[in-house]
């Protein structure tokens, strides 16, 4: 993961230095932290950060995301997500960009997934209150299932592996974005990796209350959905969130 993330970095670093007259690095960071304490005791630790830049002929963007969980001293999730997208611009509106998508996930469906695209996009609408940017394209996907443990009559655990696997994959994507007041924002984020072995799906909804020029209150619904995992591995994730956002 962490070799990963660095390699992901990297790549942003030398990308941002070769791009000539940019507009400068903007970023948002989020985070958000729910902790209790008596009967139960549970943590909860998510965050996010985004960086993008362009200038007249490209477009870069890069992000992290965590998720960590612990109920009674027991970690219940554990979730860390690094992503790259760098486009270059065909016109105003439209553009071919590449994609990378890298994954860990102790408790999901699949161990790990690293994902690479190239995507036609399109800015289907552009106006000061609403956006929305549609993407279409193909890839290659590489993905480590997770280990399967049974315990049996005798009380000894099993532990069953699996190989890593690969295929290629139709990759789309759908942001939208809608300013409903001057302070409030509803935005909307839908990806989907669909080849042989399995489909991906995830879809993050929410809004966002703006409490100063840097900061806001954000309120999102995330759902992730694999069509197959191997049991007793479930296919469908909800996480609901609260997080304090930071522009600069």
């Amino acid at each position: 993961m962490k070799n990963s993330m660095l390699a992901v970095a990297l790549c942003a670093a030398v990308f941002g230095a070769k791009a000539e007259e940019t507009s400068g690095w903007k970023g948002v960071g989020e985070f958000g932290l729910a902790i209790t304490g008596g009967n139960t005791d549970t943590k909860n630790v998510n965050g996010k950060l985004g960086l993008s830049t362009e200038n007249e002929s490209w477009k870069h963007d890069f992000g992290l995301a965590l998720l960590v969980a612990e109920t009674l001293d027991t970690k219940t999730a554990e979730r860390y997500e690094a992503l790259w997208s760098s486009g270059y611009k065909l016109s105003e509106r439209s553009y071919i960009a590449g994609n990378l998508r890298y994954e860990n996930d102790k408790f999901g469906a699949f161990r790990n997934q690293t994902v690479a695209g190239l995507s036609y996009g399109y800015l289907a609408i552009k106006t000061e209150q609403t956006t929305l940017q549609l993407e279409i394209g193909a890839g290659y996907r590489r993905t480590q299932p997770q280990d399967v443990f049974v315990v049996l009559a005798n009380g000894q655990l099993l532990r069953t592996s699996f190989d890593k696997e690969g295929d290629a994959i139709a990759r789309g994507q759908v942001g939208l974005k809608h300013q409903l007041t001057e302070t409030t924002q509803l935005f909307n984020d839908f990806l989907i990796e669909s080849g042989s072995d399995n489909t991906f799906m995830q879809n993050d909804l929410g809004i966002a209350v703006k409490i100063s020029d840097a900061f806001a209150v954000k309120t999102g619904f995330q759902i992730r959905h694999n069509s197959d995992v191997i049991a007793p591995q479930k296919k469908t994730d909800r996480l609901f969130t609260t997080n304090l956002v930071y522009s600069f």
